[in-house]
């Protein structure tokens, strides 16, 4: 059973490894971020996102900058290359780190945080838009005790643009 869900996974992903992913979204990016909870829309802010590299290989920077008039927040994050062959990791600073897998032209990290799982997803689509979503959800029940189900208890969603 789990090798034929192991399978159908790589099967879904794309299984490409070796492509870097944050060379095709170096530049800079803006779009709108649906916030979803409990399968309803409850807000949106604008967003802007810029990848650079820095001028050390295999290191760039990621700046998202949260548009917002009561809770405006910029985050900066260095994203750099691991030891392992299409794995990145995604520094947040004071010693929190992600692992970032690619896969062609996506990027996903799992992880958890204070009992909360949360994937987090980009995506370059073949009409140039960067889709990133994060999801965020708990246990909900656990079948025969081997397989646990979770819940997805919000969304947040942003079609990144191309900034000319």
């Amino acid at each position: 059973m789990r090798s034929i869900l192991t399978l159908c996974c790589m099967l879904v992903t794309g299984w490409v490894v070796g492509q870097s992913f944050p060379e095709c979204c170096e530049g800079d990016w803006t779009g709108m971020m649906a916030m979803s909870s409990k399968g309803e829309l409850r807000d949106s802010l604008q967003v802007n996102f810029t990848v650079e590299k820095y001028a050390s290989q295999d290191v760039w920077t990621w700046r998202k900058e949260y548009i917002s008039e009561k809770y405006p927040v910029v985050k900066d994050y260095n994203v750099r290359l691991s030891d392992t062959d299409g794995v990145f990791i995604l520094d947040e600073g004071d010693g929190l780190t992600l692992r970032i897998d690619t896969y062609g032209n996506k990027a996903h990290s799992i992880y958890t945080l204070d009992g909360v799982v949360y994937t987090s997803n980009y995506e370059l689509l073949s009409d140039g838009r960067l889709v990133f979503e994060v999801l965020g959800g708990s246990v909900s029940d656990t079948i025969a005790n081997a397989i646990v189900n979770y819940s997805v208890d919000f969304v947040q969603r942003v079609e990144f643009e191309r900034v000319e």
